[in-house]
């Protein structure tokens, strides 16, 4: 899979969205759980294209830069806590 996220129950469903023309993915995390009052601890591992490097991953509805790390054959980066449900976009170059 090009995303891993780990560090979230087994309620939290993972969707990627792919823009191969603008080299992106946009990654919605979504909690079913509804007894939870929020989602914290995610971890997320992207697993870029072959032959191609993460350049930004970012939340779109504040547009704030989320760090990443090198980690095997991509970058990890920790999510910010959510409620019911978050976006993220990452580009790759």
């Amino acid at each position: 899979l090009p995303v891993d996220v780990t560090g979230v129950s087994r309620e939290v469903e993972v969707t990627v969205r792919q823009q191969p023309e603008q080299n992106r993915w946009m990654i919605h995390l979504l909690d079913y759980d509804t007894k939870s009052t929020s989602v914290k601890g995610a971890v997320m591992t992207v697993h870029p294209p072959a032959g191609k490097t993460v350049k930004r991953i970012f939340h779109p509805d504040t547009d704030t830069e989320v760090k990443f790390n090198a980690a095997d054959k991509g970058v990890t980066a920790n999510l910010r806590e959510f409620e019911v449900h978050d976006l993220v976009v990452v580009e790759w170059k």
